[in-house]
């Protein structure tokens, strides 16, 4: 649970499960708070912006993601969140727009930049770390 699995790892094409499975997952306790903890650390280490816990080898229904490293433009333009989020068995309520082409980039996959079709603007709702469930609409990069 300390470095990025890279493709073509098979953990990669593993189905997440959703949190309340985390006994099944760990030979020792540990905490929810602890992967989203160390799932930061990782992610910063190199350098992303969004961290899904299957790309630290956790096949978990748990993201993390920290936009406020992104220009105050692109953030002022884009409405990002400037402060970290832990989103825990997120779910898509809707996605809205028309998808536009975004250019992305993977830690899962190292060097690795592609046009994608995405969404400019998605609604979601997941739980936080206290449990209390949160609907959020996110643009740009975020979404």
């Amino acid at each position: 649970m300390s470095d990025i699995v890279i493709w073509p790892s098979k953990v990669l094409s593993e189905v997440s499960k959703p949190v309340d499975h985390l006994s099944k997952f760990q030979i020792e306790p540990i905490t929810i708070e602890e992967i989203a903890k160390a799932m930061f650390t990782v992610m910063r280490a190199h350098k992303g912006v969004g961290l899904s816990a299957i790309q630290i080898g956790v096949p978990l229904r748990l993201f993390v993601m920290d936009c406020s490293g992104i220009s105050q433009l692109e953030k002022n333009e884009d409405n990002i969140q400037p402060a970290e989020m832990v989103c825990i068995n997120p779910e898509i309520i809707q996605l809205i727009g028309k998808p536009i082409e975004m250019t992305e980039g993977c830690l899962s996959f190292p060097g690795v930049f592609e046009k994608v079709m995405r969404h400019p603007e998605v609604i979601f709702k997941c739980e936080d770390l206290t449990g209390e469930v949160k609907t959020w609409q996110l643009r740009g990069i975020e979404a």
